[in-house]
């Protein structure tokens, strides 16, 4: 099946961390992370958040990222998961980490390519929406 004919699941995870046991002397923070989902009966699965950097570009955050996939993995930011339009180029991807960063450039507009696309060569095998 063709990427844009597979439909996304856009799950998002909320985590509030908290300092302390004491909620008066606590501050709390709302990360919020998108869901990877497998694409293309590839079994993938993670969460991945953005940070934004003024002027600089930014970094996408994968946590406890895990694929079947084999091979190279690359990375993209989509619109909507759609590898067939304009699509920000992520670089490979290290394989034997399961939490990593990624930086992405500053003239990205995050509300644009809001979609990361994992790939192994020209097919998609997980996706997830960025928050």
């Amino acid at each position: 099946p063709s990427l844009i004919a597979w439909s996304l699941l856009a799950l998002v995870s909320r985590c509030q961390p908290t300092m302390g046991n004491d909620e008066s002397k606590s501050s709390k923070k709302e990360l919020i992370m998108g869901v990877f989902s497998g694409a293309n009966s590839y079994s993938t699965s993670g969460n991945v958040g953005v940070a934004i950097i003024a002027g600089v570009g930014g970094d996408l955050a994968f946590r406890d990222f895990t694929t079947d996939a084999e091979g190279t993995l690359q990375g993209y930011l989509t619109m909507g998961g759609d590898l067939s339009k304009q699509t920000v180029e992520l670089g490979p991807l290290p394989v034997a980490a399961d939490s990593f960063n990624v930086s992405f450039p500053g003239d990205t507009d995050i509300s644009l390519f809001d979609t990361v696309v994992v790939a192994a060569g020209d097919t998609s095998v997980g996706m997830a929406r960025v928050p």
